[in-house]
């Protein structure tokens, strides 16, 4: 920035402009976090997780229900909330499970971490979708319906990966020696 101002490339006013709007950025990131924080206190206090865990476990549904749920459930929890308390909150309470069911735990982390990538970006409350949206200057609603044939694509990956599990894990097999 100084050498853009010393160099005459760079005026004043540009440079109100980006910072002004760097701060909106940033304000509406902030807001959104901090209601993603409240929500996850919330969720805590209320023991929703257990709760939840308790009915996904005692469903009775297997591997497949099981991983159904999970998906189902870290893609809308990881869009209301940051991934990192989604995970922190969700992840040790279902993972006792995904072992009692014989579930891959590195397969059941990556199906983890695809699902909270997903939701993310998901419209209308993703964490990253406003970001982008705010960092493009675009409307939000814009850039979701934009969006909407990209998280098709995104969902049907995501499907393959948690129903494939082999899909996973043949790079931590043939470069790791992994056995599971």
């Amino acid at each position: 920035m100084v050498a853009g101002f010393l160099l005459g490339e760079v005026k004043g006013e540009v440079v109100t402009r980006q910072l002004a709007q760097s701060g909106v950025v940033t304000a509406t990131t902030l807001w959104v976090l901090a209601a993603a924080s409240a929500f996850a206190w919330i969720l805590v206090r209320e023991w929703v997780p257990q709760a939840l865990a308790e009915w996904i476990g005692g469903a009775g549904a297997g591997q497949v229900g099981f991983m159904v749920s999970t998906v189902v459930v870290f893609i809308v929890i990881g869009a209301l909330l940051e991934g990192l308390p989604a995970l922190l909150i969700f992840g040790p309470i279902l993972f006792p499970i995904a072992r009692a069911l014989h579930i891959d735990p590195v397969h059941y982390g990556i199906v983890i971490i695809a699902a909270m990538g997903i939701a993310f970006f998901l419209p209308p409350v993703g964490v990253g979708l406003t970001i982008a949206a705010g960092i493009a200057g675009e409307d939000i609603d814009d850039v979701a319906r934009t969006y909407v044939p990209y998280l098709i694509a995104l969902l049907a990956g995501l499907a393959l990966v948690a129903a494939w599990p082999d899909l996973t894990l043949v790079l931590p097999r043939v470069f790791l020696g992994y056995r599971g």
